[in-house]
């Protein structure tokens, strides 16, 4: 087989799996039984689907109806590119995201934070520098699994998996990390430390100096109750192992 033979097969193989419908003409030139590769595109596809539910069950749930024809729209205008099924749902929701809206308000939301939740468990955090205890003259050292996210609906809440937001709208910042314990977590973020937290992820200077640039620029003085507040903070995070400490050497 050649590899214009190859490449041609491989692209039979695709619209078989991954068109709405598979091509009488691709069935009948690949070897073996229709019935065979028909088989083959039902595994290949619900594979696929339970990757989606499990890395979006809330915005699945959301959809509702509209989940099966967005899954048939993915696979054939914009099929899987990667060869890692980590990448599957954030392939899936770059095609589809800017549908969301139209099946509900909420769901852009809670797609991208489930998203985020699935982007989170995945990073690799093998490559941590050496971290000492925490000091204010060293750069801090953060959890590599780690993300920011700002939403308008209260997507993060502990409900049940098909029950949608409250459908008051705001503003809340969100620190998703994956926990001790392998899970993912969510911390709910006031506006200063949003920014401290930013300000820490791949840090490059002391943890003074970062307090110091985020203080100036939002105008707030550092006085006893912002290192009251700093203190607090820090301490909470070092217990989540959402801040590991300072960077050592």
């Amino acid at each position: 087989m050649t590899v214009a033979d190859l490449a041609a097969h491989e692209q039979r193989v695709t619209r078989v799996c991954f068109h709405r419908a598979p091509d009488p003409d691709d069935l009948a030139t690949l070897a073996g039984t229709a019935e065979r590769w028909l088989t083959y595109r039902n595994m290949v596809r619900s594979r696929f689907e339970r990757v989606l539910r499990a890395a979006f069950p809330r915005t699945v749930a959301g959809l509702g109806e509209a989940f099966e024809p967005a899954f048939a729209s993915w696979l054939h205008d914009a099929p899987p590119a990667e060869r890692l099924f980590r990448d599957v749902p954030l392939e899936f929701h770059a095609h589809v995201a800017s549908q969301l809206a139209d099946v509900a308000a909420w769901l852009p939301d809670m797609a991208r934070y489930e998203e985020t939740i699935w982007r989170v468990l995945g990073i690799d955090d093998r490559n941590v520098p050496a971290v000492t205890e925490i000091s204010f003259e060293r750069p801090p050292v953060m959890n590599p699994a780690v993300a920011l996210l700002d939403v308008s609906y209260h997507v993060h809440g502990k409900r049940k998996k098909t029950t949608p937001p409250p459908p008051e709208t705001g503003l809340w910042h969100l620190c998703v990390y994956r926990d001790r314990q392998h899970r993912a977590a969510t911390v709910v973020l006031n506006g200063l430390a949003r920014d401290l937290v930013a300000s820490w992820i791949d840090a490059d200077v002391s943890l003074t100096e970062s307090v110091q640039r985020v203080a100036a620029a939002r105008g707030d003085g550092i006085g006893p109750k912002f290192l009251e507040s700093l203190g607090a903070m820090l301490a909470d995070y070092l217990e989540r192992g959402l801040l590991l400490g300072s960077r050592a050497g």
